[in-house]
C-alpha cells in the first residue's frame, strides 16, 4: 500500500477536488507541497488557482508552496488565475512573490492573458506589481498590441502610462496604431493620439523650464 507521502496521484486529486484537509493531510505525512501532477506537470499551487480555491491557494502558500513552478507548458498559478480573472487569486500569488513576467510555450505573460481577454482590473493589478508591459509573445505581439487589437482604449492608456513602446511592431510589422485601424477601433486610435499629444506637450513644458533655469542662472 502505497504511503500518503508518496501517493502523488492522491494528493494531486485532492487539490482538484478542492479538498484542503485531505491536502493538508498528505503535506503533514511529508508530501512534498511542490509535487508534480505525472500527466502535465502542474503542481497544486496550480490546481487550486485553476479552480478559484483562494482558500487553498492561500494556505499552500503559506506552507511554502513556489508560485513560480510552472507544468510542462509553462503555465504557472498566476496564469491560471489571469486567465479566469480571479483578482483575490492573483493578489494572493503576487503577494507569495509570484513572478507576473514568466512566459508560457506561446510566450505569453500573464499580463499578455489580461490584455488579450480584455481584463483591465487584472492588468493594472499585474502591471501595479511591476509586471513589464513590454514583453511580447511568440508572434511578436505585446501587451499593448494585444489591447490595441481588442479594441481596449482603457487598457491602452493605462498600459502607455506605465511606460509601454508605442515603438514595437509584431512580426507582421503591426504597431500599435496599425492593429487599432485594421480593427476599427476609433477610441483606440483617439487614446493613442492623445498620449502623443501629452507627450509633445510634456517634452515642450520640460524645455521651457530647462530655458528657464538657464535664464536665472545668468548675471
Amino acid at each position: 500500500m502505497t504511503s500518503l507521502k508518496d501517493d502523488i496521484d492522491g494528493f494531486i486529486d485532492a487539490a482538484a477536488r478542492g479538498q484542503l484537509d485531505e491536502v493538508k493531510r498528505y503535506v503533514k505525512a511529508g508530501m512534498d507541497i511542490n509535487a508534480r501532477c505525472p500527466l502535465e506537470g502542474d503542481t497544486v499551487l496550480n490546481y487550486a488557482a485553476s479552480a478559484d480555491n483562494l482558500l487553498m491557494v492561500k494556505w499552500l502558500i503559506k506552507h511554502q508552496a513556489d508560485p513560480n513552478l510552472a507544468n510542462d507548458s509553462k503555465e504557472t498559478a498566476l496564469h491560471y488565475a489571469t486567465f479566469n480573472g480571479s483578482l483575490d487569486i492573483m493578489a494572493a500569488l503576487l503577494q507569495g512573490k509570484a513572478n507576473p513576467d514568466l512566459r508560457n510555450d506561446d510566450g505569453m505573460t500573464p499580463l499578455a492573458w489580461a490584455a488579450r481577454r480584455g481584463q483591465s482590473d487584472a492588468a493594472k493589478l499585474l502591471l501595479d506589481a511591476g509586471a513589464d508591459p513590454d514583453i511580447a509573445d511568440r508572434s511578436g505581439n505585446t501587451p499593448l498590441l494585444w489591447a490595441a487589437k481588442m479594441g481596449n482604449a482603457p487598457l491602452v492608456t493605462q498600459l502607455l502610462e506605465k511606460n509601454a513602446s508605442l515603438k514595437h511592431t509584431n512580426l507582421s510589422g503591426e504597431d500599435a496604431e496599425k492593429l487599432a485601424r485594421k480593427g476599427g477601433h476609433k477610441d483606440v486610435l483617439t487614446a493613442l493620439a492623445a498620449f502623443r499629444e501629452q507627450q509633445r506637450t510634456d517634452k515642450l513644458q520640460t524645455r521651457q523650464d530647462r530655458l528657464r533655469q538657464y535664464l536665472r542662472r545668468k548675471p
